[in-house]
């Protein structure tokens, strides 16, 4: 069973790294359908209006909606190139598939340990209950062997 159970373990240690990896690839993916150009970086001077655009009229950095901007970068990845958009798609079932697979390693070696201190709680008490009769055993001949000898006197 120990060997099992590392077996196991070390089954969900290489779905996790294949699990970051494919986070990686779909970063990526995702970085390169948003700016397919590779777009130059801006001199320094468009980077400074560029922070201008980005503040109000106190001259604070303006606070945008997250939730907005996600599904705005959602909907953009999506349809631009059909191809990366099914390798996303199978990308996403497998990630999905392989956290179904880690769920039920996990639940595997749950119910493994499980029995298996079930199983060892088991042997504990057939033990102590072994040992408690060979000492009955023993004092019942202890007593046998005292009877004897006041019977032979």
């Amino acid at each position: 069973m120990g060997t099992t159970v590392k077996t196991f373990k070390n089954h969900i240690k290489e779905i996790k790294e294949i699990i970051k990896t494919l986070d990686k690839k779909v970063t990526e993916t995702k970085k390169a359908l948003k700016d397919p150009n590779g777009a130059p970086e801006k001199p320094k001077e468009e980077e400074k209006d560029a922070e201008d655009k980005d503040k109000d009229e106190d001259g604070d950095l303006k606070i945008e909606d997250e939730d907005a901007k996600e599904e705005d970068a959602a909907e953009k990845v999506k349809g631009g190139n059909e191809k990366i958009d099914k390798e996303l798609d199978q990308i996403e079932e497998e990630n999905k598939s392989t956290t179904t697979q880690i769920d039920s390693l996990t639940k595997t070696i749950t119910t493994v340990e499980e029995k298996s201190e079930a199983a060892d709680k088991e042997v504990v008490k057939e033990t102590t209950d072994t040992a408690k009769e060979d000492a009955e055993l023993a004092e019942v001949h202890e007593h046998k062997l005292r009877l004897t000898r006041v019977r032979e006197r």
